[in-house]
């Protein structure tokens, strides 16, 4: 992004997402007032051309795709600083997040109303010969009005296509939790992957879970989803019906030919269920809208449909060189330098967009130390030269370490870094670890 926060005529506002590919800002379209989103693949990135191939056959595939419950995109633009997908900006929550902050566990007559939407998508695109083949909750997302839209095209596959392919046999492709066997053991896919991890989105719409658990490791993982069983979700929520395990168990059979083998005929076992389980003691979370400008109070909505207020106590995470951490806030050491303490200021845990550690090597403050000191020792030995020297040599070893920084991001765009000596590492690394914990929970 240029750094007047233009691009072309997109006046760009603020960061709104960010993953290990790219970042999504929100902008607008000087001209005409169009709210955007601007998907820019990381400068990194962009230089290789092979991400960068699959960077334009997302916007190939979204180009062919018109579906209300698709999201839209409206330009591609390649410059001489990065590449970039101008797409329709949907204002909303992650199905994740949803069932995270919002919901729990979904009952299934709502889930059954959302899932149908969520198919009707996958239905067209299925229909155009894409399967998009990293399908999760996070890449759903929520609308305030209830319907839903589908994100990230990035790794889909065109099965129709006759072009060289960007994946092949033998590529693992997705998201551990969401993929089939066949995706894990790297064979070749097809709509029944989709399928698949549509069945795993509804086991965790459902339970309010993913059936493996978050401490697994990846090997652990693709073990379990090759050989074992898919655990049962009444195991994770008793509320869930037979007729809706049995969907489950369908979608998510380990040979594609025993799951459904259209999007249609998954739907159509979906909203067979007559009288879906929903059960009394199902709790709805709804969040209030900000009071005074500080959203503090998360309510229940029960089935008596009476408001029960419940607030969230503030607790502290971590506290250490770098600033203090709780649930709700982030205080952190403004100034903070090598030889400067900086003082502590505060800010709320909803206006960080992001924590990452840098480092970086002091080489030519050890280089101009070791030139200092060596001489010294050769042409003027004595006691204290040599403790001065030995000081010098000392420091200068020092120089060669990492130094880490710490850097946070704003909203409004702005970075605040700390800075810190190498003995300062492993503090600079649990500060950064449990800051970004905590904003992946928001």
């Amino acid at each position: 992004m240029t750094t007047k926060n233009t691009l072309l005529n997109y006046q760009i506002k603020r960061i709104i997402g960010k993953g290990g590919m790219g970042t999504v800002y929100l902008a607008v379209h000087t001209r005409i007032n169009r709210q955007v989103a601007i998907k820019e693949l990381h400068p990194q990135f962009s230089r290789e051309a092979s991400i960068r191939e699959r960077f334009r056959n997302e916007a190939a595939l979204l180009a062919n795709l018109h579906h209300p419950n698709i999201v839209a995109l409206h330009d591609y633009i390649e410059t001489g600083e990065g590449v970039y997908l101008i797409m329709e900006y949907v204002e909303g929550i992650p199905l994740d997040e949803y069932i995270q902050k919002v919901s729990g566990p979904i009952p299934e007559a709502k889930a059954q109303e959302i899932f149908a939407k969520i198919l009707d998508a996958f239905a067209y695109a299925h229909a155009q010969g894409i399967v998009h083949r990293d399908i999760k909750p996070s890449n759903i997302m929520v609308l305030p009005d209830g319907d839903i839209k589908i994100l990230d095209f990035g790794i889909a596959k065109n099965l129709q296509s006759e072009e060289r392919q960007l994946t092949r046999t033998g590529m693992k492709i997705g998201t551990i939790y969401y993929m089939s066997p066949e995706q894990i053991r790297a064979l070749a896919v097809d709509a029944r992957t989709d399928i698949y991890s549509l069945g795993i989105t509804l086991f965790e719409m459902l339970t309010g879970s993913n059936p493996f658990a978050p401490d697994l490791s990846e090997f652990d993982v693709s073990n379990k989803i090759v050989n074992e069983p898919l655990p049962r979700a009444r195991t994770f929520y008793p509320g869930i019906s037979e007729a809706m395990q049995a969907v489950i168990d369908r979608a998510t059979a380990k040979n594609p030919t025993e799951r459904f083998q259209s999007i249609e005929e998954f739907k159509k076992a979906l909203l067979a269920i007559q009288n879906p389980a929903n059960p009394l003691n199902t709790v709805e979370w709804v969040v209030e809208p900000p009071t005074n400008g500080k959203l503090t109070t998360m309510d229940t909505l029960d089935n008596t449909g009476e408001y029960r207020p419940k607030k969230e106590k503030e607790y502290i995470l971590l506290d250490n060189q770098f600033g203090l951490l709780t649930n709700r806030k982030v205080l952190y050491i403004k100034g903070k330098d090598l030889f400067e303490a900086g003082q502590r200021e505060e800010v709320y845990l909803r206006k960080i967009i992001s924590a990452d550690l840098e480092s970086h090597r002091e080489i030519p403050t050890g280089i101009f130390f070791l030139l200092i000191s060596i001489p010294l020792l050769i042409f003027y030995f004595g006691i204290l030269t040599l403790i001065f020297s030995g000081f010098m040599l000392g420091f200068a070893g020092l120089c060669f370490l990492k130094f880490p920084t710490v850097v946070l991001v704003r909203q409004d765009l702005k970075k605040i870094k700390m800075r810190g000596w190498p003995w300062h590492n492993r503090a600079a690394s649990e500060y950064v670890f449990t800051l970004q914990q905590q904003l992946k929970k928001g």
